[in-house]
């Protein structure tokens, strides 16, 4: 197998850092087909704080509702992916329009484990953050 020499890339001043759709180009083709296998599930977790959400999974979508905790009785509705990677383990993406937010979880049903990824953005010192 030949070797690629590696090339250093210096500084790159944030205006000139590619838009996260040029950085898409040539990934999205390797993704693996979304798995159909949460439609018609509905889950519950509670977490360490007592929090209790549930999700509720249709084919595309899903309904998401904060049982007890911050925001109790707040819902939406969201489009989602869902990747199973090994037998009964999803990775599952949904962006909540409303909160700005992007979720995703790592769902793993034969444990009953779940972790849960919250990511949006915030102003810090004039400037978007994430």
């Amino acid at each position: 197998m030949a070797q690629k020499e590696a090339s250093v890339v210096g500084y790159v001043p944030q205006d000139q850092w590619p838009t996260l759709e040029a950085m898409a180009d040539g990934f999205h083709e390797h993704l693996m087909d979304p798995s159909p296998h949460l439609a018609g599930k509905t889950i519950k977790y509670t977490f360490d704080n007592s929090w209790r959400i549930k999700h509720e999974f249709h084919a595309t979508t899903l309904k998401w509702t904060i049982l007890k905790g911050e925001d109790a009785g707040s819902s939406g509705d969201a489009e989602y992916k869902a990747y199973e990677v090994r037998s009964g383990i999803f990775i599952v993406d949904f962006y909540k329009e409303d909160h700005k937010q992007l979720i995703t979880l790592l769902l793993d049903l034969p444990s009953g484990q779940l972790k849960v990824s919250v990511s949006g953005f915030t102003d810090k010192s004039g400037e978007r953050r994430t």
